[in-house]
């Protein structure tokens, strides 16, 4: 089952859409000041 991120930026303007791996997670872009969904 693969998972996608959609990253934000403050204005809520889309940055980047990525698939999750086991290498990236939800916690390091948030650490980094994103919001994901």
């Amino acid at each position: 089952m693969k998972r996608y991120v959609t990253v934000f930026d403050r204005d809520k303007k889309l940055v980047a859409s990525f698939e999750l791996s086991g290498c990236l997670d939800g916690k390091q872009i948030v650490s980094d000041g994103y919001n994901f969904e």
